[in-house]
């Protein structure tokens, strides 16, 4: 039955739990949904994580099942429905997330470096990205904003082309995704 909605699945594998992380990517125009995506935004949730408290926090447990040491295998994939919409999963054996294994499990940074790969800005703002291309006799310019509320990443990026004559012509493209458990 098709509910168009995002649960987690109570999965075990050969009688052992499976941990699982799941992410969602909309758009209304043709997108791809790479495996780094998902990951990036994920693993992002480290800029919330208190190493020194090792513990589950509300809006770390992405984070904490992608490096959970005691996590020996990895399923992932992805399915779209064609037109714009993307699921990403990610299953892992054994489960992370379990209380009281958080300090043997997740581990800071060797380095004590904490890199964001997906900054999110919580407020729309004008100058996310502006770029300009030019050739051709046309001209191009691209801006894209990024706006996160609730776990949930909009990305707007406007599109606007200077041809020949003068005239231009602008797109607006939206991309979501959800990050939220």
């Amino acid at each position: 039955m098709e509910t168009d909605s995002i649960e987690h699945s109570n999965c075990y594998l050969n009688g052992q739990r499976l941990g699982e992380n799941i992410a969602s990517k909309s758009s209304s125009c043709p997108t791809d949904y790479t495996g780094r995506e998902p990951t990036d935004s994920w693993y992002s949730e480290i800029a919330k994580y208190d190493f020194n408290e090792a513990s589950f926090k509300h809006g770390t447990g992405h984070f904490t099942q992608v490096v959970w040491k005691g996590s020996q295998e990895i399923g992932a994939a992805r399915a779209t429905d064609g037109k714009g919409k993307w699921i990403a999963v990610a299953s892992y054996r054994p489960a992370g997330n379990m209380m009281g294994d958080f300090a043997r499990n997740v581990l800071p940074p060797k380095d004590g470096k904490i890199i964001i790969p997906a900054k999110k800005v919580p407020e729309m703002t004008d100058n996310a990205r502006n770029t300009q291309h030019h050739g051709g006799g046309e001209g191009r310019q691209t801006k894209s904003y990024t706006r996160t509320k609730d776990g949930v990443t909009t990305t707007y990026v406007e599109e606007t082309i200077v041809n020949p004559d003068g005239s231009r012509t602008t797109k607006t493209h939206t991309t979501t995704t959800n990050s939220s458990r």
